[in-house]
């Protein structure tokens, strides 16, 4: 018997061996605020064996359906829907227009619903305390317990997809120090200040009627029963702008150098505790380092209500008081998150960690 190949036949190449990870930890999505468990889960390289030079095997139509919905979280998540609900037909059938939107714009979306959570839940508690009696002897520690409470319950709504800044100096101070990219950054910021205006709405429309008993039908930015200063902040009488921006200035760079310690996988994040963490250290700053200037700490939460009041009639005022002190709770936020997040990396982090 003849054991010479035959004409026209030849060897087959050698299968290759791809997609070989490399053997490391994986690194962060950038600009994220909150730690994945990821961070330190070592990959373990797993050949795949990819024929070449072979035909595929047939996958019939229904197959081919069913892998590409597998692999379509937008799919996975409309085959848990009933086919015949309203729900179904709003979201993922049709044009899909929305589908699409929501799904190259669900970073700025997140920032805008997780900064309106926020300001909803920050904001309410001060107007809450302001316009109850029974509140009074209690209003600063319920205030600083309701911010704690905002920040960690925002943090759980948005950090899975943006990240979770929900600040502009936050978002500035990532894209100066961690590489955050700064194309999205007037993005992320017009959806936190969009997020903060409709909150300050929202509030003033719960509260309306109380609102109008506690001033008399009056929308004063100062005096007695002005009520301005439950959406934004203003000083004690006691202290000038410069005492004032120190105070927001201070607060906010302990602010990112917590929030530069939970993301950095080389200092012990929290994994999973980060937005208990951060709402902790917010807390423990509106009392200790906030009182005279009424602690924005984010620019967003100040500069969002304020454009509001303006737009439902409480004038001008609303910029021009206490000797336009507007500009502090907008600026100091800024420069304190820059210096926060300088000293953390020039202090703390270590210079062996490039990507930290």
């Amino acid at each position: 018997m003849d054991a010479s190949p035959k004409e026209g036949w030849q060897n087959p190449a050698p299968l290759p061996i791809t997609n070989i990870p490399e053997k490391g930890v994986t690194k962060p999505r950038e600009g994220s605020v909150m730690p994945d468990a990821e961070y330190l889960s070592i990959n373990v390289a797993h050949p795949t064996v990819h024929p070449v030079n072979q035909p595929h095997s047939p996958v019939s139509e229904d197959e081919s359906i069913a892998d590409s919905r597998d692999r379509n979280p937008t799919r996975r998540l409309s085959s848990t829907i009933p086919k015949s609900s309203l729900l179904n037909s709003l979201l993922f059938q049709g044009s899909g227009k929305w589908r699409t939107v929501r799904y190259y714009y669900r970073e700025y979306l997140a920032e805008l619903v997780g900064t309106y959570v926020l300001v909803l839940l920050g904001l309410g508690v001060i107007i809450s305390v302001n316009l109850n009696p029974e509140a009074e002897t209690q209003k600063w520690t319920l205030i600083c317990l309701g911010w704690t409470l905002a920040i960690m319950v925002s943090l759980f709504v948005a950090q899975g997809v943006s990240g979770g800044h929900l600040n502009p100096a936050v978002t500035i101070t990532f894209a100066t120090w961690r590489q955050f990219p700064w194309r999205k950054v007037p993005g992320y910021i017009l959806m936190q200040l969009l997020g903060a205006f409709l909150a300050a709405g929202t509030l003033h429309l719960l509260f309306l009627q109380s609102l109008h008993n506690y001033s008399g039908n009056r929308q004063d930015v100062t005096g007695q029963y002005a009520t301005a200063g439950f959406f934004v902040t203003f000083p004690t009488p006691i202290i000038n702008h410069a005492t004032a921006f120190f105070s927001e200035a201070l607060a906010t760079a302990m602010l990112v150098m917590a929030v530069f310690s939970v993301t950095d996988r080389h200092n012990v994040p929290p994994i999973g505790w980060g937005p208990l963490a951060l709402g902790l250290a917010v807390g423990s700053m509106l009392m200790s380092l906030t009182f005279q200037a009424g602690g924005a700490l984010n620019p967003a939460r100040d500069l969002g209500p304020r454009l509001y009041l303006l737009a439902v009639g409480y004038t001008s005022e609303v910029f021009r008081a206490y000797n336009h002190y507007f500009y502090v709770p907008i600026v100091a936020p800024i420069v304190g998150g820059l210096v926060g997040g300088f000293a953390y990396d020039s202090l703390i982090i270590s210079s062996l960690y490039k990507d930290a």
